[in-house]
């Protein structure tokens, strides 16, 4: 389902930043979406996104 599971808007001041998240596979459809907009919801543009696969 599209945003059915929407959370809380974070505000991130400037300079790096760890953003985590977990995705949790219960049997069933599983998916994960972020959305990086500015001030005027607008996408931002000139950042850098590293994924890491977190389990041990």
């Amino acid at each position: 389902m599209i945003d059915d599971g929407v959370s809380k808007r974070l505000t991130l001041d400037k300079g790096p930043k760890i953003v985590r998240a977990a995705v949790i596979n219960g049997g069933g459809a599983t998916d994960f979406c972020a959305r990086f907009l500015d001030a005027e919801d607008k996408p931002l543009k000139g950042f850098t996104v590293s994924l890491v696969n977190g389990i041990k």
